[in-house]
């Protein structure tokens, strides 16, 4: 097995290639990538300092504020990016917001 230094970067690729699917979550990056999930925990936690969800969250979010800023708010659809609705969103990017104070001062998403 892979040490966890190289499994970081097949997890972030696995996530990137499957954020905007609303049924891509920690359970199915775990199927896809065929590893334990109590593996993809310990390295999410080791090189991202989150869980597996949170670091899903924390992509479709980036992912969000970059198409927002690109695109406007009004050409922007939260099932673009995994989220099915506006509520789920709002909340998930409030939950961002918090976590990254120094990100947040900036947004105006």
């Amino acid at each position: 097995m892979k040490p966890l230094t190289q499994h970081h970067k097949e997890v972030l690729k696995c996530i990137n290639n499957n954020y905007t699917s609303l049924q891509f979550n920690a359970t199915t990056l775990f199927e896809l990538m065929n590893i334990s999930p109590e593996y993809v925990r310990r390295i999410c936690k080791a090189h991202f300092g989150k869980t597996p969800q949170q670091l899903i969250r924390d992509i479709r979010i980036t992912k969000a504020i970059e198409l927002i800023q690109a695109n406007g708010r009004n050409n922007f659809c939260c099932k673009d990016v995994g989220f099915y609705d506006v509520r789920t969103f709002k909340k998930a990017l409030q939950e961002f917001k918090q976590e990254h104070h120094e990100i947040a001062q900036n947004l105006s998403v």
